[in-house]
């Protein structure tokens, strides 16, 4: 038996360990227990900030993502955290992660970031909330917004328009109420005066009241009264015991985005047990012209499918019709493409508490994208072991996310699918872009000196092809990667349906080592 003082030792690593610059040599090890590089401070907090939810995912809780956000934006800049918050908020659709970093930069010392970051992050009712309701759950210590956010504050509400005010006014804990009783805001003149009376419960003057507001409290002492439906958002009549005819009426109105966001919603209030309005629902929604003219994402309208409920089946057909067409909307990767998708038993996790999409679902989204929009790619599915998975081209979006999670098995060894892709390569050519799809908590495999397997082969790769580049998608957010972000390496953490066009601008991009940094850092403010 061979001595244990020559056998191979991992080094004592820190789980999470992040660094000032990009480690190049394996430093931390992953909340798997495998051997990672650990990632800049800013790196780091931009995975956390566009991929965090503060929920539980399959590796860590929501109140350690919120302490290792808390303690990377200490390790950052003001103004990197500014520019970040804007970024998770405007490209990353993101939304208690931007309102979390605009509580952090108003506790700083320097005012001006939070002054200027506030508009940018602060744009509808729901934002305004959720800011609020973060800082006063005393988690920046006290509970207090000071003079320069209050007045921030009642600048945002006293310039609101009243639809926006109105559109504010759904929602709780807090409320729109529990805001103005708190910072006071002044009104412009006597009709927002009213406006802010009639969303405190105070007594108000109705026919200085929004026209259509005023209409929709008429329609509330008596919706059997149904005439004409007023301009207001339809959560307001969820609590109406409007009739059936009005519901339709809301039904005729809704844009493309409405009508798939809120398809259960309809269905409750009996609109599809009109055959027509059935008819009326897969007409519009697999609508290619509305499709592409909305620009929405596979990944929106697979979230729809998934969140359908017991809505009739042909309409969730014409959802699975929508989300085969909205692959068109994705942009197209140029040259020789290889996609490894992570089929490990943790990947059929739930991305959080709160969702009904697994981890696998996202793959599977984006393999069916980048499938129609690049033909000629290549699929390779990893756990301990990698092989080649052939996609046929008739295969949906659904079919493609149930046949692979039903495959799912076994731990994540992703130094196998780039060897796989290695072998694969010395005979039919390697590849000029590479995509990794995983949960990035490889703990399988073996890792020679101070480099990962994965990043080993990728470097044997590139001796061949020079002009390969990769990308690794990691959906758990995490600190640390398999990869060594570089002009060559690119990771990103979470998926949105912005991530296919940060895909494709870094495989065009000519060689930045800090790319995503470098695209929050270049946000104007």
């Amino acid at each position: 038996m061979t001595s244990p003082l020559f056998k191979t030792q991992r080094p004592k690593l820190v789980t999470g360990k992040t660094t000032s610059i990009p480690a190049t040599r394996v430093n931390t090890t992953n909340e798997a227990g495998g051997s990672a590089y650990s990632m800049s401070h800013e790196y780091a907090l931009a995975q956390y900030v566009v991929t965090g939810m503060f929920d539980n995912t399959c590796y860590i809780d929501g109140n350690t993502q919120l302490n290792r956000i808390k303690e990377l934006a200490n390790k950052c800049s003001n103004d990197f955290v500014m520019r970040l918050a804007v970024y998770a908020h405007e490209y990353g659709y993101m939304k208690d992660t931007p309102a979390y970093l605009l509580g952090y930069l108003m506790k700083q010392n320097d005012k001006s970031y939070f002054k200027r970051a506030f508009p940018r992050v602060i744009t509808n009712g729901r934002m305004l909330r959720t800011f609020v309701q973060i800082v006063r759950s005393g988690t920046f210590g006290s509970r207090s917004f000071g003079t320069v956010a209050k007045k921030a504050i009642q600048d945002y509400l006293n310039n609101c328009t009243d639809k926006q005010i109105i559109n504010a006014s759904i929602g709780n804990d807090p409320s729109l109420k529990d805001v103005i009783m708190m910072v006071h805001p002044k009104a412009n003149n006597s009709q927002r005066n009213q406006l802010y009376r009639w969303v405190c419960g105070f007594d108000f003057d109705k026919k200085q009241l929004p026209a259509e507001l005023q209409k929709y409290l008429k329609l509330q002492k008596d919706p059997s009264e149904f005439t004409e439906l007023p301009k207001v958002p339809f959560q307001m009549y969820t609590s109406m015991d409007l009739t059936d005819a009005g519901w339709k009426a809301i039904f005729d109105i809704s844009t493309w985005q409405q009508i798939r966001m809120n398809l259960v919603t309809f269905d409750r209030h009996n609109v599809f047990n009109d055959f027509a309005y059935v008819n009326k629902a897969i007409e519009r929604l697999s609508s290619r012209d509305d499709i592409l003219r909305s620009k929405v994402m596979p990944y929106s309208v697979f979230s729809a499918y998934l969140n359908a409920g017991s809505i009739p089946t042909r309409i969730k057909d014409a959802l699975n019709t929508a989300l085969q067409i909205s692959l068109e909307n994705i942009p197209k990767i140029n040259g020789k493409t290889v996609l490894a998708i992570d089929y490990s038993g943790s990947m059929t996790w739930k991305i959080n508490l709160k969702s009904s999409v697994r981890h696998i679902d996202i793959a599977a989204v984006f393999a069916a994208a980048l499938k129609f929009r690049n033909p000629e790619a290549e699929i390779v599915l990893f756990n301990s072991h990698a092989r080649d998975y052939i996609v046929n081209p008739d295969t949906t979006v659904l079919q493609l996310a149930n046949d692979i999670s039903r495959l799912a098995t076994g731990g994540t060894d992703c130094g196998a699918a780039l060897k796989h892709i290695y072998d694969k390569g010395r005979y039919s050519g390697m590849p000029d872009n590479i995509i990794m799809i995983s949960d990035n908590q490889s703990w399988l495999g073996f890792n020679k000196g101070h480099k990962t397997t994965t990043q080993r082969i990728f470097d044997d790769i590139r001796q061949i092809n020079p002009r390969a580049k990769m990308v690794n998608i990691d959906i758990a957010p995490i600190s640390s990667s398999q990869t060594s972000p570089s002009e060559h390496v690119l990771n990103i953490g979470g998926f949105n349906d912005t991530v296919f066009k940060i895909v494709s601008d870094f495989f065009e991009s000519k060689g930045d080592k800090s790319f995503w940094v470098n695209k929050i850092k270049a946000i104007e403010i």
